[in-house]
């Protein structure tokens, strides 16, 4: 549902939010996506985090 959502397909997801997990931006499980580390995030996406 998320990957549709999002307009992408279920294994680009999949493996985007592997590679986030793999540089410790996030956790991921079937059920839940947790940011572990919102600066990069934040700044891998071309974003400035509110400070």
């Amino acid at each position: 549902e998320l990957a549709q959502w999002i307009g992408t397909t279920p294994e680009t997801l999949s493996r985007t939010l592997h590679a986030m997990e793999g540089k410790g931006w996030v956790d991921v499980d079937r059920v839940h996506i947790v940011v572990r580390d919102r600066s990069r995030l934040s700044r891998a996406a071309g974003e400035r985090v509110a400070q």
